[in-house]
């Protein structure tokens, strides 16, 4: 039955990209829901659906990342660890709630933090300044 539901789909949506116009649905499937995106849409399309995937799923969506920006997260012992890589050409402000100290330089930043042009910046959370869980 789901799989014939998804072809159903999956066959309106092509034919729909074929005519000439987007593609993209929305269904509801047992606690959750199931999106289809039959058609190619602009990077912030993809962007802003999959925060409003993760608010459909009550998680937590992060920090908004500027563009060249990526923002990779690891967790040790409790504690979390930004790797902040700027690969543009001018330096990019990061809001992350919270204190935070890079590690190689020792600096200290607190709700934000800007990182120079092509660099890598290593942040670890002030546990004593860590934003509250909700």
């Amino acid at each position: 039955m789901l799989l014939r539901r998804f072809l159903l789909t999956a066959m309106v949506g092509t034919c729909l990209m074929a005519a000439g116009r987007a593609a993209v649905t929305v269904a509801n499937y047992g606690k959750g829901k199931v999106i289809y995106v039959g058609t190619l849409l602009e990077p912030r399309f993809y962007i802003d659906l999959a925060r409003r995937a993760c608010e459909w799923a009550k998680l937590d969506q992060g920090p908004e990342i500027p563009d060249g920006v990526d923002d990779a997260v690891r967790q040790k012992d409790q504690r979390s660890f930004h790797f902040v890589l700027n690969f543009g050409e001018s330096p990019k402000t990061v809001k992350l709630p919270g204190e935070y100290r890079e590690l190689l330089s020792g600096k200290v930043f607190a709700d934000q933090v800007t990182v120079p042009r092509l660099d890598l910046w290593v942040l670890v959370e002030n546990p004593s300044k860590a934003p509250k869980a909700h």
